[in-house]
């Protein structure tokens, strides 16, 4: 059966006021989950209009530093802490290739964000991307940057979302991925974390 299921975080839902959060809605979720037997993979992505107004929603800018990164530093470390025994995987952003940040950008989002997950917990599972673009040109450089600042160790697996017309039609581009990756890591896992076709 299903082994896992993948949750949105909602920064800008839970923390509503500067240094409040309220995990409520968002806890039955993923205690229910976990009483069905699934473990929750929680993708840690979107931005907090009190903090800046790079976005709240699918299409969410990358934000680089001050006040919306410490921010977001912040919330990342008391959602790990708060999940740290229930989440298996957390997950930097979702689809950043569509057009949200520049691979540099995203880069230094996932190397400080890896960083404050495992600052947290040390043993967590990170997963990097959610990318949506059949071109991975936006991965390799954004690996560049990554791999430059030291951010490999930290990435468990990649993932990405398959919205081919022919989902048979995703094959070469994963396995091509997969050479790719095994350049900076063969142990880099690459997980499907969305599909479908219209």
């Amino acid at each position: 059966g299903v082994g896992y299921a993948r949750l949105q975080s909602g920064w800008a839902k839970t923390e509503q006021k500067k240094g409040k959060y309220d995990f409520s809605w968002i806890d039955a979720h993923v205690d229910g989950l976990i009483a069905e037997g699934i473990n929750p993979w929680m993708c840690l992505c979107y931005g907090n209009p009190i903090y800046s107004d790079h976005g709240l929603n699918l299409g969410a800018g990358i934000f680089d530093d001050g006040p919306a990164m410490d921010a977001w530093l912040r919330y990342v470390k008391a959602c790990v802490r708060r999940w740290k025994n229930k989440v298996t995987m957390w997950e930097v952003w979702n689809e950043p290739d569509g057009g949200k940040g520049s691979p540099e950008a995203y880069a230094n989002l996932f190397v400080r964000t890896a960083k404050a997950i495992r600052q947290v917990d040390p043993d967590a599972k990170i997963a990097s991307f959610g990318a949506c673009s059949p071109d991975r040109a936006y991965i390799r450089e954004s690996m560049k940057h990554i791999a430059e600042a030291g951010g490999v160790k930290y990435m468990d697996y990649l993932t990405y979302h398959g919205y081919w017309p022919i989902p048979e039609d995703i094959v070469p581009a994963v396995q091509q991925l997969r050479k790719e990756m095994d350049a900076y890591s063969p142990s880099i896992g690459l997980l499907q974390g969305e599909t479908g076709c219209p």
